[in-house]
């Protein structure tokens, strides 16, 4: 079993910049070590975020994510190359959620099942109006072949050491009755009930699964 919650403590919030420096500079080698004395990754944007964390039965921190609500900073896909508008043209009540982070170990699909699920609620209660990502072309792919409804708003490029792809989802289309929830009822069902814990066995495939038998949207 996984048990998620949010970052509220300055304790808590290093826990997520901990796991993120281990995946971008000790496994990944994106970044350099001589930048991160505290062997902490963080940036300016994380004081204008939304942090939530995952952890497993021995209270280990396996995942992390936050959502950038917009603020004077802009958010952090602006700095993605193929984007071409200003700080100043991201729609008020909007965020972006990155830094999604999760360990080796656990990248079957449950904790980011369940990261998207605390990502989902946090947006429908705080009635933001969008969602930005910037992510790998195969998560691209992943989140719309659930039913997210992300679109592409720039070309995939390199970017934070990857290929990603800009999207933005109306979060509109996520409300009862939406695109989501249409073409997926069987997880918007999941994505609608309590987000602290995730058991081992739920299936990302089963998800995809049941999508693909309600949409002809899913994304190839």
């Amino acid at each position: 079993m996984f048990i998620f919650s949010q970052a509220i403590l300055p304790e808590e919030k290093v826990l997520s910049f901990e796991l993120r420096y281990k995946i971008y500079v000790e496994e990944k080698g994106w970044l350099s070590s001589d930048d991160y004395a505290l062997k902490q990754e963080h940036d300016e944007f994380d004081t204008h975020s939304v942090i939530f964390l995952a952890k497993n039965s021995s209270e280990e921190t396996v995942g992390a994510v936050r959502i950038v609500l917009k603020n004077r900073h802009g958010i952090p896909m602006i700095k993605h190359p193929s984007i071409k508008f200003r700080k100043e043209d991201i729609p008020d009540f909007s965020g972006e959620m990155s830094r999604m982070t999760i360990a080796r170990k656990e990248r079957n699909g449950n904790v980011a099942l369940g990261l998207m699920r605390i990502v989902f609620q946090y947006c429908m209660d705080n009635k933001l109006s969008y969602l930005y990502i910037v992510v790998p072309l195969r998560d691209f792919r992943v989140y719309n072949n659930l039913g997210f409804g992300f679109q592409a708003i720039g070309d995939p490029a390199m970017h934070c050491g990857d290929v990603q792809v800009p999207a933005k989802a109306d979060i509109n289309n996520w409300h009862p009755g939406g695109a989501l929830s249409t073409n997926n009822p069987l997880f918007y069902k999941w994505l609608l009930d309590d987000y602290s814990t995730v058991n081992s066995d739920v299936s990302l495939f089963t998800f995809l699964k049941s999508h693909s038998k309600n949409s002809k949207q899913v994304i190839k």
